[in-house]
């Protein structure tokens, strides 16, 4: 029988090869390092090759090489426009996604402050202001977004992707910063209501991220800012500027009631500005200030007497004993009905509710901050005023801390009982619900200052002192607030 013809595999008919025929596969294919394709079936065309590997290159067109230097250049000048261009899509991917968290998680929880009637400061963050984004500078867009990433950090209750948020928050931190140096270095920008709004945000979202050293410094810049542009009336006739002044008020007011009598920054206002401070607020129309502006001005006059009784002026005791007793009287004899009277119907009961709050938290303040500087004496009558209005103001916390329309209102009247309650003789199960209340504040609001509040009153509490300076022997400012209504300045 005669033989067969030999058969080539078919990598070897490919390249024209003299296959030797043997099975399974060919021994020149595996000598080459090729894997045979077999005999049988013709295998496709379409080869697999490892990644970055290779097996042709287009020609290059002739011509001159550039220079190192030329294509150094073109790499550096390719590398900074791909940075510059993720920067701007980042930021502006950042402002997008601030505004849907603020209108699904931050916004709901303002809605209930609606309850007390409108409020100018409750709106989303709507499609028409995203697009003044572009029209304003960074330091106010990117204050939301560290506004929002602040609030999301304090919402999650454990440790995952907090180094992640916390480290993006650092960035655009350092972001806002750069963006109002910028501003301050205009001569434009140094008296803009923009750069006043900027420092004013920048301030909010400090307290709201943690123990901030700054904040007083922050205060001192827009105080300065207040004088170089004519005073503060001339400031509060600017449109969209009284939302942003009465932020400001609060933190010098409230600041200096959580700070030693000895370093107030009341004690470098000037009196004409202390009369215009007073002026601002017993005129202002806004109707969502929970604390009447009567009680408001007895905090200043307070402030005032106790940075007096620290300093070395010729004032007598005997004067500054005279003044504590009638700033009391007023306190304690206002007259809230007639105030509420003025409230919408509907919501009568809660505006009663929260005046009487600080009317109780305020006569506290007056007592043992005035004590503590031996303006007022620890008599048997001071004490009895102190106990009926701590009573009653637990009391009355406790139902306020229960509803979504009044919760939010209470974080300095908190602080206040907290003092008063941290004398060892007072001590008791009122601790337990004012730091679980400030907890549940701070993770409700997203915020680190009722946190901060609970840490200070906390050692406050297991120091074994009882005077209100004992407490605060550094300066704090505890506000709950997170951010401030910008939507109506001018943009110059």
């Amino acid at each position: 029988m005669a033989d067969s013809p030999k058969r080539h595999c078919w990598e070897c008919l490919r390249r024209c090869l003299v296959c030797d025929s043997t099975t399974p596969t060919c021994t020149r294919c595996a000598r080459s390092g090729t894997a045979c394709p077999g005999y049988d079936e013709k295998p496709r065309r379409l080869k697999w090759l490892a990644p970055g590997r290779v097996t042709s290159h287009r020609r290059r067109p002739k011509g001159t090489r550039p220079s190192g230097k030329v294509e150094a250049e073109s790499e550096e000048s390719s590398r900074k426009l791909d940075l510059s261009r993720f920067k701007m899509r980042t930021n502006a991917c950042a402002i997008f996604e601030a505004a849907q968290y603020f209108n699904a998680c931050i916004h709901p929880e303002l809605l209930p402050m609606l309850g007390l009637g409108p409020n100018p400061g409750v709106y989303p963050i709507s499609p028409a202001l995203m697009q003044l984004a572009d029209a304003v500078p960074d330091h106010l867009t990117l204050s939301v977004v560290c506004m929002t990433i602040s609030h999301r950090i304090h919402r999650l209750r454990c440790d995952a992707n907090r180094r992640d948020l916390a480290e993006k928050l650092y960035r655009f931190r350092g972001d806002v910063l750069l963006s109002l140096n910028q501003e301050l270095s205009l001569r434009s920008g140094r008296r803009g209501d923009v750069l006043f709004a900027g420092i004013v945000s920048f301030l909010l979202a400090e307290i709201q991220l943690g123990p901030s050293p700054n904040w007083r410094c922050h205060l001192v810049g827009l105080r300065d800012l207040i004088r170089l542009r004519g005073g503060l009336q001339k400031v509060s006739s600017r449109k969209g500027m009284t939302p942003l002044l009465h932020c400001y008020l609060l933190g010098i007011v409230l600041g200096d009631t959580t700070s030693p009598a000895s370093n107030l920054a009341i004690a470098a206002w000037r009196h004409d500005e202390i009369e215009s401070v007073l002026n601002l607020y017993n005129a202002d129309t806004n109707p969502c200030r929970t604390c009447p502006p009567q009680l408001f001005a007895e905090i200043i006059k307070i402030n005032c007497l106790r940075s007096r009784a620290a300093s070395s002026e010729s004032a007598t005791r005997s004067d500054l004993a005279d003044e504590g007793h009638q700033i009391l009287i007023r306190i304690l004899s206002f007259r809230r009905e007639n105030w509420a009277a003025l409230k919408p119907s509907s919501s009568r009961a809660n505006w009663l509710l929260l005046c009487e709050i600080h009317e109780c938290a305020i006569a506290l303040y007056c007592i043992l901050s005035l004590q503590s500087v031996a303006v007022l004496p620890d008599t048997i009558e001071m004490s009895t005023i102190a106990r009926s209005c701590t009573s009653r103001l637990s009391q009355l916390l406790r139902q306020a801390l229960t509803s979504p329309i009044t919760r939010l209102s209470v974080l300095w009247s908190l602080v206040v009982l907290g003092v008063e309650v941290g004398h060892p003789l007072r001590a008791g199960a009122t601790q337990t619900f004012i730091k679980d209340a400030l907890l549940e504040m701070g993770h409700r609001v997203g915020s680190f200052a009722p946190l901060a509040a609970a840490e200070v009153l906390q050692r406050f509490w297991t120091s074994g002192k009882g005077s209100w300076d004992d407490c605060f022997d550094q300066p704090h400012l505890f506000l709950a607030q997170t951010a401030v209504d910008v939507s109506g300045i001018s943009i110059d």
